[in-house]
């Protein structure tokens, strides 16, 4: 898990925005600070949160290597051809 675009990202933010941030992804500031320590993995969930509200600033693959996004794009551009 490289949680370093997520480290300058989230410290980027002002503190009122760090809690803006968290809240639309649905977790807390100490949560994510957690994941950035490296102290507690990302739920695939939450990294898709964090992908979508940073403007893919932050991936989810990069959040959770092990799970595969990239089948999910694929499945769904399959689903949509169909």
């Amino acid at each position: 898990m490289d949680t370093n675009k997520l480290r300058s990202f989230f410290y980027g933010l002002s503190k009122q925005d760090r809690e803006s941030f968290a809240k639309k992804c649905n977790t807390s500031v100490g949560m994510i600070v957690q994941i950035i320590n490296k102290n507690r993995s990302c739920h695939p969930t939450l990294a898709i949160d964090i992908d979508r509200e940073s403007k893919s600033f932050v991936l989810c693959d990069e959040l959770c290597p092990r799970t595969d996004f990239e089948y999910l794009r694929q499945r769904s551009r399959f689903l949509e051809e169909v």
